[in-house]
């Protein structure tokens, strides 16, 4: 299946961080990310404008994702 970048197993909740090798490695990334959905997980993906520019709006978002049923 792969495993994700980061992972609440709890939650069923699978986060990818997608940096600057994302590009390269674009058919692979996408490939895990089907087995995961595929698998019942729930999948946020991320960049790093993301995480620099919007952080705030990255947590709350991952926030959400983990404690709203």
């Amino acid at each position: 299946m792969g495993r994700p970048d980061f992972y609440y197993p709890l939650h069923r909740l699978a986060l990818e961080y997608d940096g600057a090798h994302h590009r390269e490695n674009l058919t692979g990334d996408n490939r895990r990310q089907n087995r995961l959905v595929d698998a019942g997980y729930r999948l946020l993906r991320f960049t790093a404008a993301d995480v620099l520019s919007a952080a705030d709006a990255t947590v709350a978002l991952v926030r959400r994702a983990l404690f709203t049923p």
